[in-house]
Parts: C-alpha cells; structure tokens; sequence
C-alpha cells in the first residue's frame, strides 16, 4: 500500500511540476511576418550604363524604381529601355512593368512589350509587338517565347518566339512563322 501511495504521490508531483512549468514559460507566439520594405524608391528615375569608353551603352527611363534589397532587384513602372548604337538607329523598348536583378545583366520586362527601331543610314525601320521579354543588355539581345509580330515597311511576320540580337542586326522568329511581303 505504501508503495501505491508513494507511485501515486510521484506522479502528482510529476504533473503540477509539468503544469506549473507550462504556465511559467512564456507563451511563444509565431514569428510575425516582416513587412518588406524598399531600402530606396526613385522618381522619374533615368540609368544609363556606360561601356568600357565611358560612352553610354544602354538607358532605362521609369517613372518609378522601387529596389528591393532581399530579392536584390529593382521593380520599374511602364519602363523605356535604349539599347544604344553608335552603328545605328537604337532599339527602344517598352512594357507594363520591368525587373531590373542587382547586377544588371538581366532585365525582365512583363507584359505587352513593344520594341521599336527607327530608320536611319539604310536600316529599316521595325517594330516587334510580343509579351514578357527577357532582356539581355550587355549582350543587346532580347527574347520572349510568346506569340509575337514584326512589321517593317511592307512585310509584316507572325511567329512563336523571337529573338533580337541587336550586335548582329539579326531576329529570329522561332516557331509557327508566316508573313506577308507588299510590293
């Protein structure tokens, strides 16, 4: 008997020790969401990237930058990038919305992008209407996989996918192509 009373007693000790120690630790409470905050903002912003000369090489104009220092990108608001020339007329490019990654090497531009070159010294002019374009500025190449159409003058092209390699004066239509030429 005096073995169950004992058992017994120990097991009630054991319970209040637990529940009195429940009670004494604080209540932990599930971390709270960070709000994530831009680290800075720009009004009418205009970047220009200089090459090795010092000459510039490529611009964006935005109305708005926000920069978000975790994702390590800047979001641009109804971007114009210039992808500059000194053989040529530039190529001007323009979207909804544009990421800008830290190191500017890539630019994301969502939605309907137009890119637009006039004509200047025997180069015709062009404009490519196509969404979600991926931008490579140092390279001065630009892709998208979406249905896309080219007009120059009198023809006119239709195609999935395009890329425009604006060293080589060069764009390539991928998939489903079909055009018309005016005389």
């Amino acid at each position: 008997m005096w073995r169950l009373l004992s058992g017994l007693l120990l097991v009630a000790l054991l319970i209040a020790g637990l529940w009195l120690e429940e009670r004494l630790q604080p209540a932990i409470t599930p971390p709270m969401e960070v709000e994530r905050l831009p680290d800075f903002t720009m009004e009418e912003a205009v970047l220009v990237v200089m090459d090795r000369q010092g000459r510039p090489d490529w611009r964006v104009t935005t109305p708005r930058l926000i920069h978000d220092p975790l994702r390590r990108q800047a979001t641009l608001e109804t971007p114009l990038l210039e992808l500059l020339s000194r053989e040529g007329p530039p190529w001007r490019i323009t979207a909804g919305r544009g990421v800008v990654h830290d190191r500017a090497d890539r630019i994301d531009l969502r939605g309907a992008v137009t890119l637009r070159r006039e004509a200047a010294g025997g180069v015709r002019p062009m404009r490519i209407a196509t969404r979600d374009v991926t931008v490579l500025p140092q390279r001065r190449l630009a892709r998208s996989n979406a249905p896309t159409r080219i007009q120059s003058l009198r023809e006119r092209l239709e195609g999935v996918g395009v890329e425009v390699d604006a060293n080589r004066r060069r764009i390539t239509l991928r998939h489903e192509v079909r055009g018309t030429h005016e005389p």
